[in-house]
């Protein structure tokens, strides 16, 4: 049985709803519209979803209850998110990406460019080949669920973006084993590493700070000096 993926879709403007319906090539994801926050919210609640796209100036919004909306939902759950706004300043998109925000694109956008951004995400992090499995990891009082790309501690969820979700779910995948910079980086961009970037380092600095009682001493990801990380087993 082929699985529905669901998108929730949270804008102003029911034109763009319908021109991402139409153009979506995968005929089986279900688009959930809302186009007030209340609204968004309500839907946000009720199902999973697999991928949110969201502009951040709504009818009933002020950029700053927008950007507390992502922030909302960045916190409850690790879905992908895409903000579609007419903000064009970098300073909105590097604030929209510090809270939580996946990818980013501005309005008037071009329609075959926002779709490549939806389709690539839904590429990335909901198909099947992405290694994951359908169970999830326990691990003390933190729990791993990849079907739902969903992180909770002592059954409060926790948000994580998808890089975080996918260093974590990859290092506790294969739990004692140590993978160098070089090893997390080429599995998580899927390219080239080069040894002057530190994005592995700034990930794993984030995730402790949300996973970790004590991110100074971590208990979850642990550094291997001169060799690079490993997921506790013990």
């Amino acid at each position: 049985m082929t699985e529905i993926l669901n998108i929730l879709f949270v804008d102003s403007d029911f034109e763009n709803y319908k021109s991402i319906r139409n153009g979506l090539e995968n005929k089986e994801i279900y688009l959930y519209y809302a186009s007030t926050a209340h609204d968004s919210l309500e839907l946000f609640y009720k199902n999973n979803y697999r991928l949110i796209v969201m502009d951040i100036l709504l009818e009933d919004n002020d950029i700053r209850t927008g950007l507390e909306l992502l922030s909302i939902f960045r916190s409850a759950k690790s879905t992908p998110i895409l903000v579609i706004s007419s903000k064009c300043d970098v300073s909105d998109k590097v604030t929209s990406l510090k809270m939580g925000a996946d990818d980013y694109i501005t309005k008037p956008f071009d329609f075959e460019e926002c779709m490549a951004r939806i389709n690539t995400l839904i590429r990335r992090f909901t198909k099947p080949d992405n290694d994951y499995h359908s169970f999830a990891i326990c691990f003390r009082h933190l729990v791993i669920n990849p079907d739902y790309r969903e992180v909770s501690i002592n059954g409060i969820y926790i948000g994580l973006t998808c890089k975080e979700f996918d260093l974590l779910y990859f290092l506790a995948n294969n739990s004692g084993k140590v993978f160098s910079k070089e090893q997390i980086y080429e599995y998580l961009w899927n390219e080239q590493y080069y040894e002057a970037d530190n994005s592995i380092m700034c990930q794993v600095h984030k995730l402790r700070k949300k996973i970790e009682p004590d991110p100074n001493n971590p208990i979850y990801i642990q550094t291997v000096r001169g060799v690079g990380y490993r997921f506790s087993s013990q």
